[in-house]
């Protein structure tokens, strides 16, 4: 099911490129991307226990056509909207954001299911479980619990609180996705025109040669000034 979401995030990561050149235009696909990618997010919330696989792995194609059309346009955006010698750093910086924000939302969403599933536990469905196997879940939290402790009873209780507990998670990326959604408005336009940017770099260009120009003037002129003839 995630080899669904992978490959088709890299399959859409690669035509945005081509999207983005046909349209001159990014915002349009990261409007789509983190479009998708919500509508994703909100129907995670749908998945349970008897979710069948091809729905699922639907949600996750989904998602994936978000997450293709946003992480590589955003680049594009970055590099658009700001000046050529700030483009490294801009990177630069947009890349350490991104493995920080990965890292803080890895350790959130871990928190919010551990919270989540001891909270489950102690409801009265969880209450059903015997003291035992509610001790056993909460050991094995982040790891994989051996399913032939449990009976056909207790397994259908223990996966109906497994899935509460990330139906929690997805409830916290909603929100997320959205914020970046309605921020992604204010994201200035600019064209992706080449015929526009070789311009621009050719107004450039001819603006250092001109101060190029009146440098050397000056320099001209002072020297003039100081070397005089010699009078005899």
């Amino acid at each position: 099911m995630m080899a669904s979401l992978q490959l088709t995030s890299m399959i859409f990561s690669s035509l945005s490129g081509k999207f983005m050149e046909f349209f001159k235009s990014f915002n349009l696909i990261i409007y789509l991307g983190y479009g998708f990618w919500t509508l994703g997010n909100g129907l995670n919330l749908l998945i349970d226990i008897d979710t069948k696989i091809w729905k699922i792995i639907l949600i996750m194609i989904i998602q994936g056509i978000g997450i293709g059309n946003t992480l590589q346009p955003t680049i594009i955006a970055i590099q658009s909207v700001s000046d050529r010698k700030d483009r490294a750093l801009i990177l630069s910086v947009r890349n350490v954001l991104r493995a920080l924000g990965n890292s803080i939302s890895i350790s959130i969403s871990s928190l919010i299911y551990t919270n989540s599933l001891i909270k489950s536990i102690n409801s009265n469905e969880g209450q059903q479980l015997p003291q035992n196997l509610q001790n056993y879940i909460i050991l094995n939290a982040y790891g994989q619990p051996d399913l032939n402790k449990f009976n056909s009873i207790e397994l259908k209780i223990f996966q109906k609180l497994i899935m509460k507990s990330i139906n929690n998670i997805f409830i916290f990326w909603i929100p997320l996705t959205s914020i970046c959604l309605i921020g992604s408005l204010f994201i200035k336009d600019k064209s992706l025109d080449y015929d526009d940017e070789n311009q621009e770099v050719e107004q450039e260009e001819d603006e250092e040669e001109e101060d190029v120009e009146v440098i050397v003037e000056n320099i001209s002129i002072k020297d003039k000034e100081v070397i005089k003839p010699i009078e005899k």
